[in-house]
């Protein structure tokens, strides 16, 4: 059954709701509340606000008691909004204003969002339950708008729940702290966000039409996630034969969840099913899944594979992860790969790290931070092919069949940029230090190629260099003469590979923006080869800014390369 609701009918007339055991902990970040905000901000324009989809599965001991199979992130999020507008009428009746009244609308706010008062009983309970892992700490802090003794040590899913609640309340404050109105607060969350906040709701019976309305929703074009498909789809299935047989599903699921911490559970199920199956999109993961399993075995191998992997997934996006711990040569290339942000190669790990001696997934770590390089950073070539061929050697891989770095090397050498082509392409490179991330790939670059030329082991994330602009960003009249100040070409002539170079920050701030010739004699006292002697230039122009990048690229080539 599909019904159109308002949020106040929703959370109202004593209604109560649970997030199941299996469900994901809570996931919402800045970016998302950012978004709803500037929808509730907007609502006074618009009259309403569509929330999508909730789907609830009545329980049986109670028509007014439900599950929240889909609309927990949102149904959470809300509270949140009104726990922390009542935050701010407790705070302002602290303060002496408007005591009484403020103090009664905190109750009545209560009462009505928050927690149900049966008149049997009298006492108090919360209308949200979430999940075993985020309750507790919903329940004994955010319901009660307490504030944790040590923030830090809070899992990620409960650092979220509180600086939801804080973001909520610094939001609310800006808007009604100049007038300090508890009635206009109140107005607000009662009229506005209760009544203006629609949803449309679809109630199921049981578990297995809870599992499966997800298909049904999917089918009609209502785009639900890859891993909300699949977890119910698993469950149904595990569900059908005996009550052990979920216990364990969900158990499985949840340390899942647990391991992959702030990772994309459907990008780790691709990238795991590509690991050792034919190539498959976003688009299509879940059916092939679907097609290939059939029961409840078929559920706890799937879901004890990607148990064993999903530390390893992890892993993958932190170089700083405990996994590295003895090797510091994986640690290095997967801080590499997290900065050129590489996860095509993905599967292709995946495999190698389970079925491969340690010290030959570092040699394919290496590899792989090459062929990206050359094939993606600087040449900007099609990703799909290099996803499509880290897919097959995966699966040879799991299969057997290659069982060496060298093996696998041979295997995709036809993604690996020949050293022409990839001269060619790097002597033309652009790069802007307008972002934070191109300023880190930048010093990755010119580190790179000083260590090999001058024989050093810098590491480029620790070392105290900057990047010295050649031809300055703010560059004086000294500088007209060979660049026009009006020419359309500047930024390229400033943002090219050719004119960076490494330079000591004290070096640095002393030459500021002066003519070449003051640079050149600095440049002299570094001690960075790239600076001290690969400058021997007379002069600074667009032509020798373009010389000298065709030399870093020739370099280069040494540098980033495989001897097949």
């Amino acid at each position: 059954m599909a019904e159109f609701s308002t949020f106040v009918s929703i959370i109202g007339n004593g209604r109560s709701y649970n997030v199941p055991t299996f469900q994901r902990d809570y996931t919402w970040n800045e970016e998302e509340w950012d978004d709803l905000w500037a929808d509730i901000e907007n609502l006074h324009e618009e009259g309403r606000h569509y929330m999508g989809y909730i789907v609830l599965q009545v329980m049986p001991t109670s028509s007014k008691q439900f599950m929240i199979i889909d609309g927990q992130q949102r149904i959470t999020t809300l509270s949140m909004i009104y726990l922390a507008g009542i935050k701010l009428l407790e705070d302002w009746a602290e303060q002496g204003i408007d005591s009484f009244n403020n103090t009664e609308r905190k109750r009545k706010l209560t009462e009505r969002f928050i927690s149900n008062t049966p008149a049997s009983s009298l006492l108090p309970s919360s209308k949200l339950r979430l999940n075993k892992n985020n309750d507790n700490f919903y329940q004994s802090f955010i319901l009660r708008l307490r504030t944790p003794t040590n923030i830090r040590s809070l899992k990620p899913s409960e650092k979220r729940l509180y600086n939801g609640l804080q973001f909520f309340y610094e939001r609310l404050k800006t808007k009604f702290n100049p007038e300090k109105s508890g009635e206009n607060l109140a107005i607000f969350l009662e009229d506005e966000l209760a009544e203006k906040l629609t949803f449309t709701i679809i109630e199921v019976s049981d578990d297995l039409n809870a599992y499966k309305v997800f298909e049904t929703l999917n089918a009609r074009g209502v785009k639900l996630s890859t891993s909300d498909l699949l977890k119910n789809f698993l469950f149904s299935i595990a569900d059908s034969e005996d009550s052990t047989t979920i216990i364990e599903a969900e158990r499985q699921w949840q340390d899942i969840n647990d391991q992959l911490s702030e990772n994309d559970l459907t990008s780790f199920l691709r990238h795991y099913w590509n690991s050792r199956n034919s190539f498959e999109r976003k688009q299509t993961l879940f059916k092939a899944i679907k097609n290939k399993t059939k029961k409840a075995a078929d559920v706890l191998d799937l879901l004890e594979n990607l148990q064993d992997l999903a530390p390893v997934y992890t892993a993958l996006s932190n170089a700083g992860d405990s996994l590295w711990d003895n090797f510091s040569e994986a640690r290095e290339s997967i801080s590499i790969l997290n900065l050129l942000r590489i996860t095509q190669c993905y599967p292709l790990l995946l495999s190698s790290y389970k079925k491969l001696p340690n010290t030959e997934f570092v040699k394919i770590l290496k590899g792989i931070v090459t062929i990206s390089f050359r094939y993606l950073t600087i040449s900007g070539l099609n990703p799909n092919e290099l996803e499509g061929k880290y897919n097959k050697a995966s699966i040879e891989v799991f299969k057997g069949n290659l069982n060496s770095a060298n093996h696998i090397f041979n295997e995709i050498k036809s993604i690996y940029v020949s050293d022409e082509n990839f001269r060619s392409n790097f002597s033309t490179k652009i790069l802007d230090t307008n972002s934070a991330r191109n300023k880190k790939l930048i010093r990755y670059i010119l580190f790179s190629i000083e260590n090999q030329i001058a024989e050093k082991k810098y590491q480029f994330e620790d070392s105290t260099a900057t990047i010295e602009h050649i031809f300055p960003e703010n560059a004086n009249e000294s500088w007209d003469e060979n660049f026009q100040p009006n020419d359309k070409d500047k930024f390229q002539y400033l943002f090219a590979l050719g004119n960076y170079t490494l330079l000591e920050d004290s070096i640095n701030r002393a030459i500021g923006n002066e003519s070449f010739e003051v640079k050149k004699k600095a440049y002299e006292s570094s001690q960075y080869v790239l600076s001290n002697k690969k400058i021997n230039y007379e002069e600074w122009s667009p032509k020798t800014i373009k010389n000298r990048q065709v030399e870093l690229a020739k370099v280069a080539t040494t540098v980033w390369k495989i001897n097949f």
